[in-house]
């Protein structure tokens, strides 16, 4: 594996561990003081206003200005943040006002961390690789997202031990980044204006039958991909007659589970990129005729499974053609843009489909679920059967 990419996975790895590590400790922290699901929910907020906020300059900037300059400003700007939190805490001991601005600093300049990985990749291995670099990338984002929770649970440091543990990985973080080789990544200095240049992302996406079908697919997948965790999983969990959240665990774990696994098997597959993507779609119909079969806990954790397995899938596959399609010099803006109108949809479904299975049975719900997605397959295969002669793409035909 490319040194370089190795480097970026430890950054990305260090960073999100150490503001999921925050988020978690003061949510647990948060609703064991207070008892309250509106000041926790405020925390969990703070995580996902600064993604609204600032995907649409994200991008531009990714583009315009030397992106290994931008991600130690970023990592330094979080450390310099913590280490005043750090200081007033003995002052705001547990002050959720405090704790909200921290939240919202450190995930806002997290919002750039992604965004530059994905769109430095390309340069550091041969287009035909993509998926497993990709794949690595998503295998240590999975165990971060499934050990974070459970380490901010275990940890007795207090909010001072934690906030000083997390200063120590973001300082890790920096010192790895500095070492990045990045001198053959230039920035793109543009006449345009601003408003131009930060939707010439959206006009390359919009210009393409294929991307702009892809995207609006992966919108509609997550209208039913986001309501799994919040609102599919607990009734599931119900139907196998499992007090309190247990049940809810198995079916997050396994879909965690099959997130890492996926990571391992898409790392070694050699199909295109297009067949990749079709292929995971077809496996999520099978996931969700699973889901279909809840008269055991076992067949909802192979539901589970196959589902989290089937989005990495479509995560890797998509993430790569699109590193594959997008000119170098408007990477970052198209990949913010297909970042905010993919995930348009995810909190409708929540509040749709929490609201429909109160009417109906999980099984109905399912079945709505297969055939869309069957829909949606269709349409993908309809749009790029002509594509699928070529092994990873033709970015000159589309």
């Amino acid at each position: 594996m490319n040194l370089n990419i190795i480097k970026l996975i430890i950054v990305q790895a260090l960073s999100n561990f150490a503001s999921s590590l925050l988020l978690y400790f003061f949510i647990f922290q948060t609703m064991n003081n207070t008892q309250s699901a509106i000041a926790t929910g405020s925390i969990g907020a703070m995580a996902i206003i600064p993604s609204l906020i600032l995907f649409p300059f994200v991008g531009y900037l990714i583009d315009r200005f030397s992106k290994k300059k931008l991600l130690i400003c970023c990592i330094s700007i979080q450390i310099i943040f913590l280490t005043v939190f750090l200081f007033m805490e003995p002052f705001f001991s547990e002050s959720l006002f405090l704790i909200n601005v921290l939240i919202f600093i450190v995930f806002l300049f997290r919002t750039f961390i992604s965004p530059i990985i994905d769109t430095v990749i390309p340069h550091f291995v041969k287009k035909e690789e993509l998926h497993k670099a990709n794949s690595n990338v998503n295998i240590f984002n999975t165990i971060v997202d499934i050990s974070s929770p459970i380490v901010a649970s275990l940890l007795f440091l207090g909010q001072f031990g934690l906030t000083l543990l997390c200063i120590v990985f973001y300082v890790l973080c920096l010192i790895v980044t500095c070492f990045l080789d990045m001198s053959l990544i230039k920035s793109n200095p543009s006449n345009m204006s601003l408003i131009k240049d930060i939707l010439e992302g959206y006009r390359f996406i919009f210009k393409s039958k294929i991307l702009l079908t892809l995207v609006i697919s992966f919108s509609v997948l997550n209208l039913l991909i986001v309501p799994l965790n919040s609102v599919i999983f607990p009734v599931l969990s119900s139907s196998f007659y499992m007090e309190g959240t247990l049940g809810t665990g198995f079916l997050i774990s396994a879909y965690s589970a099959g997130f890492l696994i996926g990571g391992i098997v898409f790392r070694l597959l050699k199909i295109s990129y297009y067949n990749g993507i079709i292929s995971s779609t077809a496996f999520l119909v099978i996931a969700f005729i699973i889901y279909t079969i809840h008269d055991h806990i076992f067949m909802g954790i192979l539901g589970a499974f196959s589902s989290g397995f089937a989005i990495l899938g479509i995560v890797v596959y998509s993430t790569s053609l699109f590193q594959y399609i997008t000119p170098e010099n408007i990477r970052g803006r198209v990949f913010t843009a297909r970042k905010t109108l993919s995930m348009s949809l995810g909190p409708v479904g929540i509040f749709v489909f929490g609201s429909l299975i109160t009417l109906y049975e999980i099984t109905t719900i399912m079945l709505i679920f297969c055939f869309i997605t069957i829909v949606l397959l269709f349409v993908i295969i309809f749009i790029t059967k002509k594509k699928n002669s070529n092994f990873y793409g033709n970015e000159t035909s589309l």
